[in-house]
C-alpha cells in the first residue's frame, strides 16, 4: 500500500475550495532557467533548494501528484489575503508563509519563477545544481540572517548569536595563527594540513571509495572528541563524513600521514552538532590513510546534509 500523505489526497478538494474564494483561474508561476543558480542571490538559491527536496519528497511518494495544481496554488497564496488562504492547498500555504516572511524582512521575497522550476526538477528527477556543501553554506546563511533579525528583540536570540559570534572570533584567530606555523599548508578552501610522513605514491582516494584509517580528532585545546580504537582502522566512504576529512583524503596517497585543521564550514558547521561538536568549532585530525578499498555502489548518491565522523569510542 502506497503512502500518501493527507496533503497530497486532499489536493483536489482544496483546489475547488481556492476557487470559490476567487483564486482557481490563478496561473502557475512562470519558470526561469535554472542554469546560473550557483551565481543568484543567497534567498534565490535557499528557495532553490527547498523547493528541489520538496520535488524529491512528492515524487517518492505520490506519483500522480498534480504540480502544476500545486504551483498554482503557490502562486495564489503568495499574492492573497492569509485571512482566507491560509487553510487550502500545500502550495497554497508555502506561498503564504513566503509571503509573511516576506513581510517580516523584504530581504527573503523570494524568486517563485526559481521555486517553480527547482520544484519541477526535484519531482522529475533532475540531478541536484548546488552540491552538498554549498547546501550547507546556504542553509547555515539563511539561519544566521534569521537569527541576527530575532537578536534585536529576543534575548535569548541575542545570547545565542553572541556565542556564535564570539566563537567565530576565537576561530579565526586560531587559524590565523597556525597558518604561520613550520610546514603549514593552506588550500583553497581554508583547510590547513602539515605532512607528518609520505605515502607510497599512487592514486589518491575518489569520491564513493571506501577507505581504510587511523585518526585522533581533538579540539584546539588539546581535547580529543574522537578517535579510531587504538590498532584498528576504521573504514568509511569519502563522501560521508565532514567536508575538510573529506577533501584531505582526496588528496592523500596511502600510507600518508597529515595533522589537517578544519575551518568551522569544512566541520561542522556555525551551529555545530548539538551534541559535542560546539558552534564555530575549528576541528584537528591526526589522519592516517591506510589503504583504499573496494569502492562502494552509487557513489554518486547525496545526502542532504554532511554524515559525521564515526562516533567516539566509548
Amino acid at each position: 500500500m502506497t503512502f500518501r500523505p493527507l496533503f497530497l489526497t486532499g489536493l483536489f478538494a482544496a483546489s475547488l475550495a481556492l476557487a470559490a474564494c476567487g483564486g482557481g483561474s490563478e496561473a502557475p508561476p512562470a519558470e526561469v532557467s535554472l542554469d546560473d543558480i550557483g551565481e543568484r542571490s543567497l534567498v534565490e538559491r535557499a528557495a532553490y533548494l527547498e523547493a528541489y527536496r520538496l520535488g524529491e519528497q512528492i515524487a517518492q511518494q505520490d506519483s500522480s501528484f498534480n504540480l502544476d495544481e500545486f504551483l498554482r496554488g503557490l502562486r495564489t497564496g503568495f499574492e492573497t489575503d492569509s485571512a482566507v488562504a491560509f487553510p487550502y492547498v500545500v502550495g497554497y500555504q508555502r506561498g503564504l508563509e513566503m509571503q509573511i516572511q516576506t513581510r517580516r524582512d523584504s530581504s527573503f521575497a523570494p524568486n517563485l519563477g526559481i521555486y517553480a522550476a527547482a520544484l519541477r526538477e526535484g519531482v522529475t528527477g533532475d540531478s541536484i545544481r548546488l552540491d552538498q556543501r554549498e547546501e550547507q553554506t546556504i542553509n547555515e546563511e539563511m539561519q544566521m540572517q534569521q537569527i541576527r533579525r530575532e537578536a534585536g528583540t529576543n534575548p535569548q536570540a541575542q545570547a545565542f548569536l553572541t556565542r556564535l559570534e564570539e566563537a567565530g572570533v576565537r576561530a579565526d584567530s586560531f587559524l590565523t595563527a597556525n597558518a604561520q606555523g613550520d610546514g603549514v599548508q593552506t588550500t583553497e578552501s581554508g583547510l590547513q594540513y602539515t605532512v607528518n610522513s609520505e605515502g607510497e605514491g599512487g592514486e589518491s582516494p575518489e569520491m564513493g571509495d571506501r577507505v581504510l584509517v587511523t585518526y585522533t580528532g581533538r579540539f584546539i585545546d588539546g581535547t580529543v572528541f574522537d578517535q579510531s580504537p587504538e590498532g584498528q582502522p576504521v573504514d568509511f566512504v569519502v563522501g560521508e563524513v565532514v567536508p575538510g576529512m573529506e577533501e584531505a583524503l582526496m588528496d592523500m596517497t596511502v600510507g600518508e600521514s597529515r595533522t589537517i585543521v578544519l575551518p568551522p564550514r569544512l566541520g561542522y558547521g556555525v551551529f555545530g552538532d548539538n551534541r559535542r561538536i560546539g558552534p564555530n568549532t575549528v576541528l584537528i585530525f591526526d589522519l592516517e590513510l591506510i589503504d583504499i578499498l573496494d569502492p562502494v555502489a552509487d557513489p554518486g548518491a547525496q545526502l542532504p546534509t554532511p554524515i559525521p565522523v564515526p562516533q567516539p569510542t566509548q
